[in-house]
């Protein structure tokens, strides 16, 4: 066998199956042990010797490692191709030899540059040895960033309090952040003027040009300087005549850019798709280490830390016929493109990135990847294709023009450049950091001496603009051009400056914080040569003569060290006053911002007669005055920061004391009054400012509530004592006595109701007190001490140690965590008691010794007997725990610690060990006993863990046929598995011990070591112990919605399992409940003192309104539609955030419906191919087709429809063997036809998927040239159309079908509402005269065909659908609800027979398409429904199969009832989401076995795919589907269509909502009638009658008692009334709030509960409108509804009460 071992699982789990089966690949999970965190790790005394320490994580699977080494052949390293993997691969090496496990293995190192196939295997076909130099390497670099680290930090903590570590390449990067901002700072801005004039050539063609030169003298940028030059030479243009003097046309080319190296790829993935360097370096590292294409896992680029530009000769090649195949021949170049570059480091030269295999375009990876795989995928593929394309051609034209007014000559000057051949162009250009001055522009023709003239004059003034701040890719750039940092750490040198918090990124550029700031003036003023540019390049230039065995790292170290040691200890004698006050003379500047009044801007603000200066606390530097301790004033550093000192907001109303804001040594605050204003020894009231918020924005109102936390929110209900709110340390919470509870995310410390506030103190009573630790280290068990218990080594924050009884000591710098013995450990524990180590409460055996010599005269022997006894326990249990003694050693040693011999310990251990096997005996003889006649214990736990709370003793009882005697030992035996803790009684249901129950909330925490998803519970009592482990399973076409990711909250369906790696559970998921959202879409309105509030579109956030500080509002205006990104979401008051994107303006309610629009990304814009490829089209010719154009079709469309794709046309069958049939002809418009697969316009409407039908506008999913045009069947217009002849029998089935491409010419237009007034003897002019001929053979059709739906016996829903009519200007005029006319049903059922037409001709030619599918409700759903009908008397009773019938039984008795639109809501709800797929499970509501979409392709993308294949399954010409196409594609796409018809009809219901919340807006106040539709623990929700729209009333507002929940009765419950509002109640409320952006409405409710009588239980609600005799009369004789009551025997049971269903 061969073990290859890797540094990554993914990449292991590729190579794997590359390989054959003689080898073994494993991952070491990258690199295995560190230098430790303590000095000494690195001795410069000892020639820098190197103390190594195994990651505690690495030990389990390096001891995996060794002894899969161990019995292996040869052993093959092939970690990556670079200095770190040579590392990894060393590193794994050593600690193989010090286990062991090499012996005479073959000891290889293998590299590649690619994960696939061909450069694997061809890798193994070369190995190598380990390349020393690079480990060398390695070993320098790592030593070097510990000397510096663990040298200069303590030295930075001690001389500046507060400060953080520093590193050695990060502090140059942030020197180089910090130096730009000083350079802003100090930038003085200069005013300069351009002058542009618009000129006209005597053709008529304007252009631009700029003056460039005067009388002479030629014009630079920032010579005209004021704006009284600027005037004389506008008056001079004005006057002046212009001629053409010179034209100079001049060609020029642009070649491509090199392929991506590592630096240039995490600048352009910055530029150009937002992503930060360590972001970009995830993404392509699970692309380079294998991504599952088509069942087979494979790297997809090259490997991506590279210094290397050129690529191999065979990517050239492909590469080249890449392009030729998409672009043509004139892009590929003469000859292929080779690019060089001179590396820093050789050894760090790979190939440049690129994708391994060309060939696999990014549209063909697209639905392999996730949308930032996909992204950098094509970044990098467009990237490597454009290098090798033709250059670009281009043509770079100059007009001078001379200027001459009177005797002054000026001369004007205009440059364009024209893109002759695109070339690379096409493909790719390359992003910039900071935009500048480019003319692309064409001018027109002119010639030499042409007269010119003047249109128009710009005269502008301008000022010169400081160097831009750092993006991360311009810092990366510059990192590397300085040859600071190498491709492998440029990420990371980023991410340690963000994570200390020394920059902050802000619209993708990096500020330079207080801190760093202070960091770097420390390290210039006392280390200036380390943190020089210069001389960390030439460290690294000597890292690579390392690498390049040039050099030995010994003495570069040395080199090194020597010089550094000594700058450290120069400045060990400076006192922390002498470091502030060089720091305070280098940050002057940046500290204290110069006044507004010219004063000193020293001068304390507070004193008066004090000077600011620089001072050092525990939390790092400040500004305090020099008066101190008189004058106490202090402030955060910030050249702003006396906008942060003292501020009042206004008077406190009840006390009449001053409300300020104040800074303090430990930041801002609020105070209420001044310490004059309390009595002696009070305190001033103050509260602290909520984190996230700055003093600025700290208002008056807001101020107020802080200062009066914490307030009673109210009673308990239960006690009486009081319940407050307020703010801790961590965070805003509720407290009852000694009870503590947190708030959650929507609740708000200042308005929190009772009933809120009494949930949350129940729910953390519930959960019981947390007795774990969560993160502890276990340690690594040594052994155990004689008196101590258990010894174990863990990993401390000042470096390892050994532990036991809770007494530490720290291990000698000599010894590692894993060479210390456990003698040694109990050594240093002795030493470390016996000083006086450990915790106080090993005390307590003084006591024990004092007892003892008071009792000693009473029972000394007795006392001399416990002790015996004590110590044999302690051999005893020595020996259980270890299990079987097979060394008698150990029981020796282990004994003679406990004080006596070790053969007496062995017997006891011995004798044990037999007692316990004898009682295994005896259990397994009694199971073989019981096994005869009486379950085992395992099939009872099997049925137990398949029924989770659902069953009780009784079920099993009867599952098992067990009676009498047997039901005695069964209570017995579960007694015995509740002891054992392997069930739990809850009432009189039993749960396997702490299991989930089948359905339940998650978290999904993290992946797995192979990239699977793995959650656990959202609730989890801490006291069951560790949350079990949840590994999600993901389908092969998970449907749309169910996509989850890490950080997501996911509702999953749960199922248990015994997994090798811990995980106890696989669920499946139903629903993703939250995606975390950085970005919130709102309505911008502006504020009279600039900035604004932002009012959130999303209705589960409104009334949640954002600041938006002036400088962060982007230029938006009032009524504006935004996308604003979060700052400060945390904390109290408004949170704060930043307009990211001005998306559209909603000063009228006419465009409501962008915000939905925008909401839920739908795209509006159709793209330039698409739109040329539509105005390209033109109209279907008879060629190919056959020709309908005197079949008399009709179209029926609402009187609004724009487009028409249907026509419908009857007639009688003639022939005799259908006698009382009817021919049925539907005609479908043929998109297919103009939109073809893979094509612009395919694309497009793929992405939208479908059409979506605004109350104002329609955004369409093809064209209106294609929708409302060329496809739309006008009448006496010649249109293409698919149509299907239908054989319709007298019975109303469909006989035969066929499907013709045909050329028609509808013969009307008609609308629903038209048709069926001539039908019912009303026609016009329109349908008179095709009443008889068209009209009445339709009808006629259409009653066989309803004859056959009634024997079908679909679902049959009645809901009203309502119609929002709207005014001129947008705004709502009224709410209808339309007429179902029998119109509507007849083009129903026809387009359903055509629908299933289609299916049905597609599985005959066993041809893939997408099904339309509904799914059968599930049981859960029925169940629920189950419960919901009790509450109104009614039973759903269910006999074998589910069908439609039975939703139609309980429908048809509501027929005519107040209850019946309830009902319908509510069977509704129970309904699976219908949906597209490849794969057939029939749709349950239409009951039919198959049924695909056909017959609307201009508005569905699905009926799209259906032409295509019936085009190709019958040879009906082109615009067929292809053949690459399979049911694995087509699952791909229908998924995908499925999530944007949700898309679709969410935001059509959310814009009905807001427009109606609009119309409502105005009647704040006034009355509505309504019926509650849902209960919930948050309130009642309501749907009014009148305008059918949905609000809710807030449990709080009910009244002043508490109300409970009642699930069972879909209710609320008053504890002390008994009061009940329960689902369904018709109820009057009053509308006190609408938000018309969010489309939210909160009503207050007006009617009073029902009053529910004490005592009674919980069971069937009975309506009291019918008498109470017939109630019971009807429930005894409902068949199936009640068992039949047993007679209670004597002295069994309660009386009274009725045994309950099971």
């Amino acid at each position: 066998m061969n073990i290859v071992i890797v540094e990554s699982p993914a990449k292991a789990k590729t190579i794997n199956k590359y390989l054959g089966g003689s080898y073994e690949v494993v991952a070491s999970f990258g690199h295995i042990r560190d230098l430790p965190a303590k000095n000494g790790s690195v001795d410069p005394d000892a020639n820098f010797k190197m103390i190594w320490e195994i990651d505690p994580k690495a030990s389990a699977r390096l001891n995996d490692i060794a002894r899969s080494v161990k019995g292996a052949d040869k052993l093959i390293l092939a970690t990556d191709p670079d200095r770190e993997g040579e590392a990894i691969s060393w590193h794994v090496l050593e600690v193989l030899k010090e286990k062991r496990a090499i012996k005479d293995q073959t000891i290889e190192r293998v590299v590649f540059n690619a994960i696939t196939k061909q450069a694997v295997t061809e890798a193994m076909k070369h190995p190598r040895q380990i390349d020393g130099a690079l480990v060398d390497a390695y070993m320098a670099r790592r030593a070097l960033d510990y000397l510096v680290g663990f040298t200069l930090s303590p030295v930075l903590w001690r001389k500046l309090p507060g400060a953080r570590s520093a590193g050695r390449v990060q502090s140059v990067a942030l020197r180089l952040v910090c130096d730009r901002e000083q350079e802003i700072e100090q930038f003085v801005p200069r005013e300069y003027w351009s002058l542009v004039a618009t000129l006209a050539t005597p053709r008529g063609d304007t252009f631009e040009a700029r003056l460039v030169s005067a009388d002479g003298k030629k014009i630079q940028r920032l010579d005209i300087g004021s704006g009284a030059e600027a005037e004389d030479f506008k008056k001079a243009i004005e006057a002046a005549n212009f001629t053409v003097s010179n034209v100079e046309a001049k060609p020029a080319r642009r070649n491509p850019h090199a392929p991506f190296t590592t630096s240039t790829l995490q600048q352009e993935a910055s530029r150009k798709l937002g992503f930060a360097p360590a972001h970009t370096m995830r993404i392509a590292q699970r692309l380079y280490e294998g991504i599952n294409i088509g069942g087979e896992t494979t790297g997809l680029i090259t490997y991506m830390r590279t210094d290397g530009v050129q690529i191999d000769g065979s990517a050239i090649t492909q590469a080249r016929k890449v392009i030729g195949e998409d672009y043509g021949s004139n892009y590929v170049p003469g000859a292929p493109r080779h690019y060089q570059t001179k590396a820093k480091n050789a050894q760090e030269a790979h190939e440049a990135i690129r994708p391994t295999d060309l060939s696999r375009r990014p549209a063909d990876l697209r639905r392999s990847l996730d949308n930032d795989q996909a992204r950098l995928y094509e970044l990098i593929w467009t990237r490597t294709i454009a290098s090798q394309m033709e250059s670009a051609e281009l043509e770079r034209t100059t007009v001078d023009i001379a200027a001459k007014a009177g005797s002054r000559l000026l001369e004007l000057r205009a440059t364009g450049q024209v893109i002759k051949f695109d070339g690379f162009l096409r493909l790719y250009q390359e992003g910039i950091d900071d935009a500048a001055d480019d003319d692309e522009g064409r001018l027109p023709a002119m010639s030499q001496g042409e007269a010119l003239a003047r249109k128009d004059l710009s005269v502008t003034q301008h000022f010169t603009e400081p160097p831009p701040r750092f993006s991360e890719a311009s810092l990366v750039k510059r990192m590397e051009e300085l040859g600071i940092g190498r491709p492998s750490t440029y990420a990371s040198i980023l991410q340690v400056l963000k994570d200390r918090g020394y920059v902050r990124l802000d619209k993708k550029r990096l500020h330079g914080e207080d801190k760093g700031r202070v960091v770097v003036a420390f390290l210039e003023s006392f280390f200036t040569r380390y943190v020089e540019y210069d001389f960390t390049a030439s460290l690294e230039e000597q890292l690579d003569r390392i690498s390049n065995n040039e050099i030995s790292w010994q003495q570069v170290l040395k080199d090194f060290w020597t010089d550094f040691i000594g700058a450290v200890d120069e400045i060990k004698d400076l006192r922390v006053a002498q470091v502030l006050d060089v720091l305070d003379t280098l940050l002057g500047p940046h500290i204290y911002a110069p006044r507004e009044d010219g004063g000193d801007p020293r001068q304390c603000p507070s004193c008066g007669t004090g000077r600011l200066n620089l001072k050092a606390g525990k939390f790092g530097a400040f500004v305090g005055c020099s008066n101190y301790p008189e004058c106490r004033y202090t402030r955060p550093l910030a050249a702003d920061g006396e906008a942060t000192g003292d501020r009042i907001l206004g008077k406190d109303p009840e006390s009449g004391l001053d409300v300020a804001v104040k800074a303090g040594r430990f930041g801002p605050y609020i105070q209420l009054g001044e310490a004059k204003d309390y009595e002696e020894g009070e305190k001033p009231k103050r509260a602290g400012i909520p984190k996230g918020m700055s003093p600025g924005d700290m208002e008056f109102d807001l101020a107020v509530k802080l200062l009066s936390l914490p307030r009673e929110v109210g009673k308990h209900p239960e006690d009486g004592e009081p319940i407050k709110a307020g703010i801790g340390r961590f965070g805003p919470y509720v407290q009852h006595l000694k009870t503590y509870a947190s708030l959650e995310a929507g609740d708000d410390v200042f308005n929190i109701g009772l009933n809120r506030a009494v949930t949350l103190i129940a729910e953390r009573i519930a959960k019981g007190p947390s007795k774990r630790r969560f993160g502890a280290d276990p340690g690594k068990p040594l052994g155990d001490h004689p008196t101590l218990g258990a010894v174990a080594v863990k990993s401390g924050r000042y470096g390892a140690y050994v532990t036991a009884g809770g007494v530490n000591a720290t291990i000698p710098s000599d010894k590692t965590q894993d060479t210390i013995t456990l003698p040694e450990a109990i050594m240093l524990l002795d030493e470390r008691a016996a000083k006086g180590g450990g915790k106080s409460k090993r005390a307590a055996p003084k006591k024990a010794k004092a007892a003892k010599a008071t009792s000693a005269d009473k029972a000394p022997k007795k006392a001399a007997a416990k002790k015996t006894v004590a110590k044999k326990e302690i051999g005893r249990a020595s020996c259980r725990e270890r299990g079987s003694c097979k060394a008698e050693v150990r029981c020796r040693e282990q004994s003679a610690r406990a004080g006596e011999g070790y053969q007496d310990n062995f017997k006891e251990g011995a004798k044990d060990r037999r007692e316990e096997k004898r009682e295994q005996g005896k259990r397994v003889n009694l199971s073989k006993a019981r096994d005869s006649g009486f379950p085992n214990r395992d099939a009872i736990v099997a049925f137990i863990r398949a029924h989770p709370g659902e069953i009780g003793t009784r079920d099993i009882a009867r599952e098992f046929g067990l009676k009498n005697a047997d039901r005695a030992e069964l209570k017995r035996l579960l007694r015995t598995l509740a002891d054992e803790g392997i069930i739990e009684k809850r009432g009189k249901t039993i749960h396997q011990a702490a299991a989930l129950p089948p359905t339940v909330m998650a978290d999904v925490t993290r992946r797995d070591r192979d990239g699977e998803l793995l959650a656990t519970p959202t609730e989890w009592d801490e006291e069951q112990g560790d949350a079990p482990s949840i590994r999600i399973r993901l389908p092969r076409y998970p449907k749309p919605g169910t996509a989850a990711g890490v950080g997501d909250r996911a509702l999953l369906r749960t199922e248990q399992i015994d997994g090798d790696d811990g995980t106890t559970y696989i669920g499946r998921v139903i629903k993703i409940i939250d995606h975390t959202r950085s970005r919130v879409l709102g309505i911008f309105r502006a504020l009279p003192t600039g900035g604004g509030r932002l009012v959130p579109v999303d209705k589960k956030q409104a009334g949640r309104e954002l600041n938006i500080a002036k400088p962060d509002t982007a230029g938006a205006e009032d009524g504006d539609l935004v996308s604003v990104e979060l700052i400060r979401s945390r904390g109290f008051g408004l949170a704060s955030g930043k307009v990211k994107e001005r998306l559209g303006s909603l000063a009228t309610e006419k465009a409501i419906s962008l915000i939905a629009i925008h909401a839920h990304d739908i795209p509006q814009a159709f793209s330039s191919t698409a739109i040329k490829e539509a105005e390209a089209a033109r109209p279907a010719t008879l060629q190919g087709r056959e020709d309908w154009r005197d079949v008399p079709l009709v179209t029926i469309d609402p009187p609004d429809a724009k487009d028409h794709d249907d026509a419908v046309h009857a007639e009688p069958d003639a022939n005799p063997d259908n006698m009382g049939g009817y021919i049925l002809h539907v005609a479908i418009a043929d998109v297919a036809f103009y939109v073809r697969p893979g094509s612009g316009l395919d694309r497009d409407a793929l992405l939208r998927g479908n059409s979506v039908y605004f109350p104002d506008r329609v955004v369409p999913m093809l064209p209106e040239r294609i929708s409302n045009d060329l496809c739309s069947l006008k009448p006496g217009e010649p249109r293409g159309a698919l149509a299907v002849r239908m054989v319709i029998g007298p019975d109303g089935r469909k006989r035969s079908h066929t499907f013709h491409r045909v050329l028609m010419r509808s013969a009307a237009k008609l609308n629903y509402a038209q048709v069926q007034a001539a039908i019912d003897g009303r026609p016009d002019d329109t349908t008179g005269p095709l009443l008889k001929p068209i009209l009445q053979p339709l009808y006629g059709a259409y009653a066989l065909v309803k004859r056959a739906r009634d024997e079908r016996d679909p679902l049959d829903l009645d809901l009203p659908e309502r119609k929002i009519v709207l005014k001129a200007d947008g705004t709502v005029d009224r709410v209808t609800t339309p007429e179902r006319l029998d119109a509507h049903r007849l083009i129903e059922e026809f387009m359903i027979l055509a629908n299933v037409a289609a299916a049905e001709m597609l599985e005959k030619k066993s041809l893939p398409l997408i099904y339309r599918v509904h799914d059968e409700p599930t049981v859960e759903k029925v169940h629920n429904l189950q419960e919901f009908l009790r509450t109104l008397d009614m039973s759903f009773a269910k006999s074998g199969a589910l069908r439609p019938t039975e939703f139609n039984r309980v429908l048809a008795q509501v027929k005519g009832h107040d209850s019946e639109p309830l009902v319908n809501e509510v069977i509704l709800r129970s309904q699976a989401q219908a949906e597209y797929s490849a794969e057939n499970y029939g749709h349950f509501g239409l009951n039919l076995r198959r049924y695909a979409h056909f017959t609307s392709p201009i508005r569905r993308y699905a009926d799209l795919i259906v032409h295509r294949a019936l085009i190709r399954a019958l040879g009906l010409g082109e615009g067929a589907l292809p053949d690459t196409e399979t049911v694995e594609t087509l699952g791909e796409v229908a998924a995908q269509i499925s999530a944007t018809e949700r898309r679709a009809m969410k935001a059509e219901r959310e814009t009905v909502d807001r427009l109606i919340a609009h119309h409502l807006v105005d009647r704040i106040g006034a009355t509505f009638q309504g019926r509650i539709s849902g209960v919930t623990r948050a309130g009642l929700f309501v749907k009014l009658t009148e305008t059918g729209a949905d609000g809710l009333i807030p449990i709080r507002t009910l009244g002043t008692e508490y109300f409970d929940y009642d699930e069972a009765r879909h209710a609320l419950v008053g504890t002390r009334s008994g009061a009940m509002h329960r689902l369904g109640d018709v109820v009057e409320v009053r509308l006190v709030e609408a938000a018309p952006v969010a489309g939210a409405l909160r009503f207050e409710l007006l009617s009073e509960g029902q009053t529910q009588p004490r005592g009674r239980k919980r069971g069937p609600i009975r309506d009291r409108s019918k008498p109470k005799g017939k109630h019971k009369a009807k429930a005894t004789s409902e068949a199936g509804r009640h068992r039949p009551k047993k007679v209670r025997k004597p002295g069994k049971g309660k009386p009274g009460k009725p045994k309950r269903k099971k």
